[in-house]
């Protein structure tokens, strides 16, 4: 592997976030790891991240791994338009996803 866990490289958030796109949730998991010691927060050009694209695709499984156990920042905005994965997750339709960042948010909120 040639990242460490600081990695900021793009085509590894190319590849990353191109897993999250085709995959089912299983494989993600057992994919990303393997493609980017950072793969949770390395981001593309426009600023998206895992948590953007798992909720643009509405992998709310995903969702929630992400947050929960790899700790990421629900109101996280992507360069692109200034976006949370929440926001994603409303303009493409998915409202059991954007239920979803709700949830978790709200749970690791009063934690």
């Amino acid at each position: 592997m040639e990242c460490t866990p600081k990695c900021r490289l793009t085509k590894h958030a190319d590849l990353v976030l191109s897993a999250i796109t085709k995959e089912d949730a299983a494989s993600i998991r057992a994919i990303l790891p393997r493609i980017c010691s950072n793969f949770a927060r390395v981001s593309d050009q426009f600023g998206r991240n895992a948590l953007h694209l798992a909720a643009s695709c509405g992998k709310g499984d995903i969702l929630e791994w992400l947050v929960k156990d790899q700790a990421l920042d629900v109101g996280s905005k992507d360069l692109e338009s200034g976006w949370t994965a929440l926001h994603r997750s409303l303009f493409y339709g998915y409202l059991d996803s954007a239920v979803k960042l709700i949830q978790v948010h709200t749970c690791n909120s009063v934690i």
